[in-house]
């Protein structure tokens, strides 16, 4: 007997034996089943998640993850007392409000009272821990970057129409590069600019745990989107919103998963039961695997042209009909839509 053949019939008896002691004991086999199935699933309660993009997409004992361990040796993580952004070696925390002006200079005095109204916002969010406890700090203080323009300094010098751009040399003699923190900047003859950015940077240190900086960004985007102020509008997002949108978008397509392989099994049962003709099996298994192949070329289509848009992270606008262009189609709760932030420095605001 050929090779083959001796291994295709020893396969196919202890098919044939454990298919004879499972007829023959089935309420056992159900119960062993179960309380095996049980028994492994018990880590599932204790599961979570992470969405991290550089964790969860990044191979385990990588030459990169290696490399970045050495660098993070040689230049420790100071953001808990010394922060610096220059001095990263891993992806910043943070987050950032984007601001436009009603009256369409962001460098109105008027819009003073604004700023620290959001300043006076985030400096109240408190989940496991408050702002003080997470931000990046230097010389003890939070490291906000566009903090100089409620300062009295600044202000004085806005009216008296002495602000020095890009360069602004701050009361400790500090000079503060304004160039990053404002966007459409024109003098007429006085500094004007349509846009501004505040960013709280956030700890990124073992000092933290990253489920309570993580749960302190969630509750930024909440009270965010609950801001008002008739006098500006307001984009706003978090190092981690590319990470959670990507999520969720895996998340939504569980459901769609398990219909379609419930289909699936369930047409293969039918295909391929024993009392159907052959040739009519045969022709529906070929029609099923026909379908698969389309869909999958479909998916890997659809696929493409969603990273083809994903380039930075996510902005959130908290107003409903103000997000310029939206080039995602998933709003949420219909008040506020996800934007992202695209070619254009101002994606989230129009």
């Amino acid at each position: 007997m050929p090779c083959y053949k001796r291994v295709e019939k020893a396969i196919g008896d202890a098919f044939d034996r454990y298919g004879r002691f499972v007829f023959r004991n089935p309420i056992q086999i159900i119960v062993v089943v179960i309380i095996l199935n049980g028994g492994l699933g018990v880590g599932m309660m204790t599961l979570k998640q992470d969405t991290d993009v550089s964790r969860v997409y990044t191979p385990m004992n990588s030459q990169a993850s290696k490399d970045e361990e050495r660098l993070l040796t040689l230049f420790p993580d100071t953001s808990s007392t010394d922060f610096y952004s220059y001095q990263r070696i891993l992806q910043p925390k943070y987050a950032t409000v984007l601001v436009r002006a009603s009256s369409g200079n962001v460098l109105d005095p008027s819009i003073v009272a604004s700023l620290i109204h959001i300043h006076m916002v985030v400096n109240n969010i408190s989940v496991t821990n408050p702002f003080q406890d997470v931000c990046a700090k230097r010389s003890g203080q939070c490291v906000i970057d566009g903090d100089i323009f409620w300062l009295e300094l600044f202000n004085a010098s806005l009216h008296a129409n002495n602000v020095s751009y890009p360069i602004f040399i701050d009361g400790n003699r500090v000079p503060v590069n304004l160039e990053p923190l404002l966007g459409d900047v024109s003098r007429s003859p006085a500094l004007e600019a349509a846009y501004l950015k505040l960013q709280f940077n956030l700890k990124s240190d073992t000092i933290i745990s990253v489920d309570d900086l993580h749960n302190w960004q969630e509750e930024f985007v909440k009270q965010m989107k609950q801001f008002q102020d008739p006098n500006i509008d307001i984009a706003f997002a978090h190092s981690e919103s590319l990470g959670d949108e990507l999520n969720a978008n895996i998340g939504g397509d569980i459901s769609l998963f398990s219909v379609t392989f419930t289909l699936m099994i369930t047409y293969a049962c039918f295909a391929t039961f024993s009392a159907s003709n052959d040739c009519v099996g045969r022709c529906l298994l070929q029609y099923i695997e026909m379908l698969h192949i389309t869909r999958y070329i479909w998916r890997f289509v659809c696929f493409s042209l969603q990273r083809s848009e994903i380039t930075k992270p996510i902005l959130y606008s908290s107003k409903p009909n103000d997000v310029g262009v939206c080039r995602s189609s998933r709003c949420r709760n219909g008040d506020s839509c996800i934007v992202w932030f695209g070619q254009r420095m101002w994606h989230g605001l129009r």
